[in-house]
């Protein structure tokens, strides 16, 4: 709901609900001694060797499962998150093999492996620039600043809440390289599973697309979807946690469970579980993407060089269901000879026929826009075959390649071919492409034409757009053009630049007037239009070409019209109420933080109300303040929200970063909030990308310092600070 709500307040309640403050011991790194080999034993496993490391393991199943499987994998060599001759170790277990034998500088020597020196092709999760030496990432790419992956823990941190220097958070089969983007904006630290609702499209660091994240039904914490071809490694990681942390031994070994849901962040300890989801959707991904070759390899070079443990389920895919399914009433688990991924029958199934393939669409993308590029992401596509059992493949081809732009509007029907054994089925689906209608989506949310003007507050007239969209909104090219009252005459016309974010806000200053004392907050746009303060027609146009005649909202550039008091052009029935010196026009369903009505009506859509220019960077601000005062906030929302401001043009993230309590208290309110996060955190680059930010937890360091400046900031600030702009939850951006 858009409206503003008074409140009194000091800055340390204010900062203290957003981070819990209380110091910690830190805890002793782990030995530079841990094992980092020279001499690389990299052959993998037999399959009488991989069965043997698992005896007595048959006729286990569900809990008692993974409890044996604890007795086996527990125990390990345990390295440091925080280590960077520790992180060398992705040289070997993440080095690009297929990619090394071609590499100019010369393969891996492991016979006398120099961590220091060697600099390696990586193969990194979310980065399908990885298959080609023209594409794929070294370690450090010459001329880089740092490293050209992150660390992703596959297991968010926050589901658990255990430090990294040791044990969970350092556990190399699940903690990954992967693309910057794709870790620190996609998947942060969410569950995994099919989001449906508040979903955002991302991509990585090339720019081509890594996956979305939103909401599952009856939960508030986010999901993640990626590719599908990461989505089995993802999930045999995740099996893998709960094995190994069975039960709870100290902060770095907490226990860990897999539900079904998506469950939000808790720090673990005796009586209490790290839990993660969506354990249904992960059973499925582990079937929809089956183990392959370079898991297997990891799995053996983890295991034969550096933690001495194995990862069960990609040993013996089959487990899967047996430990986590609890609807599986079938047999035991079994590590007969050859039913390895190693063996030459794995999984125990045997030789089978493909008799047909079908296809389930219900989580994959049917609609598009034109110019959209197709994908066949979350199409499940199942084999069945004449023995009567059926699973998920990945291994299919379409008759539209993915990535391929769709210029042709109307419903396209596409193939999807699998084949198995020389015998190729077939199935089929319909997509539908249609035009982007922005007129859908982007709007004059605010006018004010009494900037300067006698009695003003502001010195400035503004013009204020939103993006209603779950997507970025480009208006390069596009216009704002304005007239008098009953003028024929369109020439005062603003030209737009950039791009609006997802349920965001873009101010476009206009001219000021010699009254007023109040500078608008920083504007993405300057404009030179002097606006009438109750009489006018505005045009938000898809060109620059300006408008002609009295009213012309028919021409087919029009995007959004406003006409306002006497105004003798509209959309609808009748006119905007007419602003004033004092009041704006404010577009009603978003103060009400409802949807957009089906038709537009300038006299029903807008009411009056005091002016409340936002830009982007208050926008965040503002959402940041709407997030209320639940304790250790600051877990789950620091990463999505330095995602988001870290997506702002320079001048707005400059603007949140400089902005002083006299210019725009909304925006140093949510400032002052982020920065504690940040600081509780360990944050210390809180408006730069750096490879450990976002995890959203407390990593065991010590906070004493932090927290005497803290101290000192809120003594500071707690002197000049009083009433303070928030929004409700259902405010789609702004405080009115």
């Amino acid at each position: 709901m858009k409206f503003k709500k008074i409140i009194t307040i000091s800055l340390l309640a204010l900062v203290v609900s957003g981070a819990s403050l209380t110091t910690s011991k830190p805890t002793q790194k782990v030995s530079a001694a841990t094992p980092m080999p020279t001499n690389i034993n990299m052959t993998n496993k037999t399959d009488a060797q991989v069965s043997a490391y698992y005896d007595g393991v048959n006729g286990k199943s569900g809990d008692a499962l993974l409890a044996f499987l604890y007795t086996k994998i527990k125990d390990h060599n345990e390295y440091d998150y925080e280590n960077d001759v520790h992180r060398t170790i992705y040289k070997i277990i993440d080095r690009n093999w297929a990619l090394d034998t071609l590499d100019p500088n010369g393969p891996a020597q492991t016979t006398n492996f120099n961590y220091a020196t060697d600099n390696g092709f990586i193969r990194k999760l979310y980065a399908d620039y990885n298959d080609s030496i023209s594409t794929a990432d070294r370690f450090k790419n010459d001329g880089a600043s740092r490293v050209s992956f992150d660390k992703e823990h596959i297991w968010a941190q926050s589901l658990g809440g255990f430090g990294r220097t040791g044990g969970a958070g350092s556990d190399f089969h699940s903690l990954w390289p992967a693309d910057v983007k794709g870790n620190q904006q996609a998947h942060s630290n969410y569950n995994f599973a099919v989001p449906t609702s508040g979903i955002t499209n991302f991509t990585n660091d090339y720019g081509t697309y890594v996956g979305r994240n939103g909401y599952i039904s009856g939960y508030s914490q986010k999901v993640f979807e990626p590719l599908d071809q990461y989505k089995g490694d993802i999930a045999r990681a995740m099996f893998y946690m709960p094995a190994r942390y069975y039960e709870y031994i100290d902060a770095l070994h907490p226990k860990l469970q897999l539900v079904n849901g998506s469950p939000s962040a808790v720090t673990a300890g005796p009586s209490i579980t790290g839990k993660a989801g969506d354990l249904a959707t992960l059973l499925e991904w582990h079937e929809l993407d089956p183990v392959d070759e370079y898991e297997i390899r990891r799995n053996n070079l983890i295991a034969n060089n550096y933690q001495m443990n194995r990862n069960p389920f990609i040993d013996y895919p089959q487990w899967a269901r047996i430990a986590y399914d609890p609807t599986y009433t079938g047999s035991g688990a079994s590590n007969a000879l050859e039913t390895s991924t190693v063996g030459t029958n794995p999984g125990g199934t045997g030789a089978t026929i493909l008799t047909h393939i079908t296809l389930n669409t219900n989580n994959a993308k049917t609609t598009y826009f034109l110019g959209d590029a197709f994908t066949t992401n979350s199409l499940i596509v199942t084999a069945h075959f004449s023995d009567n059992t059926s699973h998920p493949v990945l291994d299919y081809t379409s008759s539209i390649v993915n990535g391929t732009t769709l210029n042709t509007l109307g419903t396209h029907t596409i193939t999807i071919s699998h084949t198995h054994e020389e015998i190729t089925k077939t199935a089929t689906y319909d997509i539908l492409v249609q035009e982007l209608v922005v007129s859908d989506y982007l709007y004059i949310s605010e006018v004010y034409g009494g900037g300067g003007n006698s009695g003003s507050y502001y010195k400035n007239d503004f013009v204020e757009l939103y993006n209603y969209a779950d997507f970025p909104l480009s208006v390069d090219g596009y216009s704002l053009q304005y007239a008098s009252s009953t003028g024929t005459t369109w020439s005062n016309n603003t030209n737009l630049s950039g791009s609006i974010a997802p349920k965001s806000f873009y101010l476009i200053q206009q001219a000021a007037g010699s009254a007023g004392t109040a500078l608008l907050p920083k504007p993405e746009i300057n404009g030179t239009t002097s606006m009438a303060a109750s009489n006018f027609k505005l045009a938000l146009v898809s060109s620059t070409t300006p408008l002609t005649g009295a009213d012309p909202t028919s021409d087919p550039s029009v995007i959004d019209f406003v006409g306002a008091g006497t105004a003798n052009a509209k959309l609808g029935l009748t006119t905007a109420p007419a602003p004033s010196n004092t009041t704006s026009i404010h577009r009603k369903f978003i103060v009400q933080g409802s949807a957009p009505p089906a038709t537009k009506d300038n006299g029903s859509d807008y009411q009056t109300g005091n002016p409340t220019p936002t830009n982007a960077a208050l926008t965040i601000a503002v959402d940041i303040m709407a997030e209320g005062n639940t304790p250790n906030q600051c877990v789950t929302l620091y990463g999505p929200y330095k995602n988001r401001l870290l997506a702002l043009n320079v001048d707005q993230l400059n603007y949140f970063k400089t902005v002083t309590v006299n210019d725009e208290e909304r925006l140093v309110n949510g400032r002052a909030r982020y920065e504690a996060w940040a600081l509780h955190l360990g944050d210390n680059k809180p408006y730069e990308y750096n490879e450990n930010f976002g995890v959203g937890l407390d990593d065991n360091r010590s906070y004493t310092s932090q927290i005497n400046n803290l101290v000192l900031v809120i003594v500071f600030f707690g002197a000049v600070l009083g009433l303070y702009f928030i929004k409700s939850r259902n405010n789609l951006a702004k405080s009115r």
